[in-house]
């Protein structure tokens, strides 16, 4: 029985810069399984590695100053404004479903509404994607008011999606584009139907709200909105995605 116990191999103590210049030497010599072997699992010929970190410590005097740079997949921000400077936005009349924060992005936002008080993460709040600046930065508006203790979703309804585009965003365009937004369609079902093409797909059209206008964009759309009767608009805010 003692034949099949596997022997245990001799255990031999590295400093950390000595277990880096083995590596390095097996690197070398072109022996990927032996330095993979080495690196991951400690094992060198017949014998195990054992790292003794504390030769090579660094004391106080021996710190180096050390710069960090983080690169960051995307950064979020909410505010009542569109915050985007000196840049002009491609703005869609009708929201790409595809724009709608559906996932969770581990950020919550807290607010009142005719419901009671919330902090609620993002993606179980109503929200539509509303345009671009640059190449992958987006703007979405978020309706808190339509979040409550029976709706925790993203998702707006047919209707809402028509009252907010025929009462609010046309009407917004109309006005900050003034002679440039004659050729804004005439309402949600005049769009749905010039974008979708033969074979079904939908390819939505686009307006660029110049940049000396976006400043100007979300007051005028709030009052829009007020004089039409939206009421579940009141307090929409802007996501920025940069």
């Amino acid at each position: 029985m003692d034949d099949d116990v596997p022997i245990a191999p001799d255990v031999r103590s590295y400093t950390l810069e000595q277990f880096c210049e083995r590596a390095g030497q097996l690197y070398d010599d072109n022996d990927f399984q032996a330095f993979v072997q080495f690196v991951l699992c400690g094992i060198d010929d017949d014998h195990q590695a054992s790292i003794d970190v504390v030769p090579n410590r660094l004391l106080d005097r021996d710190l180096p100053s050390v710069l960090v740079d983080r690169d960051y997949d995307s950064v979020l921000g909410i505010d009542q404004q569109i915050r985007v400077h000196n840049q002009p936005l491609v703005i869609h009349p009708v929201a790409k479903f595809d724009d709608t924060l559906k996932s969770n992005v581990h950020l919550t936002y807290s607010f009142t509404n005719d419901t009671g008080s919330y902090n609620a993460p993002l993606h179980q709040i109503p929200n539509l994607g509303l345009g671009k600046w640059k190449l992958h930065n987006l703007v979405r508006v978020m309706f808190p008011e339509l979040h409550g203790p029976d709706r925790k979703s993203h998702h707006l309804s047919k209707k809402e999606q028509v009252d907010f585009c025929e009462k609010g965003l046309l009407p917004t365009l109309q006005e900050l584009l003034e002679n440039r937004g004659g050729n804004l369609p005439p309402d949600y079902e005049a769009e749905m139907f010039r974008a979708r093409k033969d074979n079904g797909q939908l390819a939505f059209g686009s307006r660029i709200l110049p940049s000396w206008r976006v400043p100007e964009f979300g007051d005028c759309l709030r009052r829009h909105l007020s004089v039409n009767g939206v009421a579940w608009a009141r307090n929409l805010v802007f996501v920025h995605q940069g």
